[in-house]
């Protein structure tokens, strides 16, 4: 049947729908009272604070034993270690670097999404109570008339800082130091803060969250801040 989509071409793209929606939700749950959104460039000071289509971990091959060197993952002279070492205890499927390797995939898209106001990913990645507040921001924005950009130079290193179990629910906070590229156009396309080409540095805390107990492996953005004073 020319110039339509016949049958075959249905499923197809069914199918590919379908996996990217999967993608999308492999995304980093849970409010802890203390949300806020992520450092933004582009709004002048207010009263709120500054900050998988990605599965953590995969379960479908054995891990690399240098994958799980808590050693090598973990912030030095704290007690992160042990607190990881208590989480595997609890979820053997936790593997340190596989994890780390998909929190840096998804502090970059989500860093991404929210400086281009991309709500449908956000809303994908964030849970409810934090992509509120993502959001929040976003609107701001939109109501000022101004666009953002910012675009990650180099992500330099993540570090799991913390883990924790409660019950179901385990979490683990993650130090981002990133090199970012931050603007904000106006209507006329002028630049009113940032930089096209001036590098600064970003340093974030964010945690992650997961129920051990249940059959998705995936976690979740539940927390954004900035990390303890070394």
């Amino acid at each position: 049947m020319s110039g339509g989509f016949n049958i075959l071409d249905i499923i197809i793209l069914a199918v590919i729908a379908g996996f990217i929606f999967l993608r999308l939700r492999s995304v980093l749950g849970r409010r802890t009272g203390e949300e806020r959104p992520p450092y933004d460039p582009y709004s002048g000071p207010s009263d709120q604070g500054d900050d998988n289509v990605v599965s953590l971990p995969q379960r479908d091959k054995a891990p690399q034993p240098e994958e799980n060197e808590i050693d090598r993952f973990v912030q030095k002279g704290g007690e992160a270690g042990m607190q990881i070492a208590r989480l595997q205890l609890a979820d053997r499927t936790f593997i340190p670097g596989r994890f780390l390797d998909g929190a840096k995939a998804a502090y970059e898209m989500i860093v991404e999404a929210f400086a281009a106001g991309d709500k449908d990913t956000l809303r994908m990645l964030l849970t409810d109570d934090v992509f509120e507040s993502f959001a929040a921001v976003i609107d701001d924005r939109a109501a000022r008339g101004v666009s953002a950009t910012s675009s990650i130079v180099d992500l330099r290193d993540a570090t799991i800082t913390g883990a924790s179990v409660e019950g179901r629910m385990a979490e683990v906070t993650v130090r981002f130091t990133a090199n970012m590229i931050s603007f904000v156009e106006n209507a006329d396309g002028e630049i009113v803060e940032g930089s096209r080409t001036q590098i600064r540095e970003v340093v974030d805390a964010w945690t992650f969250t997961r129920d051990i107990r249940a059959s998705d492996p995936n976690w979740r953005l539940c927390a954004t801040g900035e990390p303890d004073a070394d």
